[in-house]
C-alpha cells in the first residue's frame, strides 16, 4: 500500500484522481496531518494560476525539508519558466494537466511507485550491529513501561504497549500495515494505514530521540515497520 499526500482543500481539484487511486487501494493522506508527513510516498501539489508561484515555492521547500517523498506538482497553467523554478527547488516532476489524460498520469504514478518499492533499500546489516550493542528493550507489562537503550521507565499507553511488544517479537522482520493493525485491532472495518500510522508516531515520540530519523521504528516505505534493536 503506497501513501499519497495532498492538500485536502484541493480534494474537489484531485477528484478525478482520487477516486482512481482510492479504488486500487492507496492511502490518500491530508498534508495538514503533520504527523504522517513521514511515511507519505508520493506528494502531489496543484498549480492552478501563475499567481501561485510563490506559495507553492514556499510549500516544495517546507516538504523537502519534512520528508523524503517525492513531490510532483500538477499543473493547469503550465509555463517552463515555473517548471523550471519548480525543478530547481527540489520537485521531481511538473505535470501539465491541461495536456495530460488521467489515465496516463495514474499509470505514470503507478509506475513511480512500484519502481520506488523496488529500489527500497533494507536496513542495513552493519547499522544495526551496531545498535544492538546499547539498545536493550526491557518491557513491562504490569505497569505499561519500557526502558530502551539509555531510557528507563518510558510510560506507554495500552495500545502503544501492544504495538511495541508485537514489533518485539518480530525483531528485525517487516510487519506490514495489515498485519500490525489486525494484531492490535483485529477485524474492525477502519482505515487501517491511518490507524497503524498514528499510533506509530505517538510511539516514536516517546521511544526516539530523533522522530525524523528514527533509530528503532524503522519504516519500511508502503509496506510496514520493523523494529532494529
Amino acid at each position: 500500500m503506497y501513501n499519497i499526500g495532498i492538500d485536502f482543500k484541493l480534494k474537489k481539484e484531485f477528484a478525478s484522481y482520487i477516486n482512481v487511486l482510492e479504488s486500487t487501494d492507496y492511502s490518500i493522506i491530508d498534508l495538514a496531518n503533520k504527523q504522517l508527513v513521514q511515511d507519505l510516498d508520493i506528494i502531489l501539489i496543484q498549480e492552478n494560476t501563475s499567481k501561485e508561484l510563490k506559495d507553492i515555492c514556499e510549500q516544495i521547500l517546507i516538504l523537502k525539508a519534512e520528508t523524503n517523498a517525492l513531490i510532483w506538482v500538477l499543473s493547469t497553467n503550465f509555463n517552463q519558466i515555473n517548471r523550471v523554478i519548480y525543478l530547481q527547488l527540489g520537485a521531481d516532476l511538473v505535470i501539465d494537466l491541461e495536456q495530460e489524460k488521467t489515465e496516463c498520469f495514474i499509470l505514470q504514478l503507478k509506475n513511480t511507485l512500484n519502481r520506488l518499492q523496488k529500489n527500497e533499500p533494507l536496513i542495513d546489516a552493519a547499522e544495526c550491529t551496531e545498535q544492538k550493542s546499547n539498545s536493550k528493550l526491557e518491557l513491562y507489562p504490569d505497569c505499561l513501561r519500557v526502558s530502551i537503550g539509555d531510557q528507563k521507565n518510558i510510560q506507554l499507553t495500552p495500545l502503544e504497549f501492544s504495538t511495541l511488544a508485537i514489533l518485539k517479537k518480530h525483531e528485525g522482520e517487516l510487519l506490514t500495515y495489515e498485519t500490525l493493525f489486525h494484531a492490535i485491532w483485529g477485524d474492525l472495518n477502519e482505515d487501517k494505514q491511518y490507524r497503524v500510522n498514528n499510533l506509530v508516531f505517538h510511539l516514536r515520540k516517546k521511544i526516539e530521540k530523533n522522530t525524523k530519523n528514527p533509530v528503532f521504528i524503522k519504516t519500511i516505505r508502503s509496506r510496514g515497520y520493523m523494529l532494529v534493536l
